[in-house]
């Protein structure tokens, strides 16, 4: 996943939803989980809203890009690496 070039240093925030390849191998009542990949929650300004799906952040901080998070479901494991995009 990719967010714009700048939301760092402009210090807005952004959303995305849960990549639709995940969508798919679930349902509405499977319950996912979030993590760092040592296992850890996410950081302050990154958080998962479990109703929409979606991932949301507020102020990114200096250096929080690129992240990646472990999205877990199931027996399945996912990672996604969270980057700035460097071409509009």
């Amino acid at each position: 996943m990719t967010v714009p070039k700048g939301t760092v240093t402009a210090g807005t925030g952004f959303t995305f939803p849960l990549p639709g390849q995940i969508l798919a191998k679930t349902t509405a009542d499977t319950e996912i989980k979030v993590s760092l990949p040592d296992g850890s929650p996410l950081p302050n300004w990154l958080t998962f809203d479990p109703v929409q799906r979606s991932f949301v952040s507020a102020v990114v901080p200096r250096g929080g890009l690129p992240i990646t998070v472990v999205v877990s479901f199931g027996s399945s494991q996912t990672f996604i690496m969270v980057s700035e995009r460097t071409a509009g």
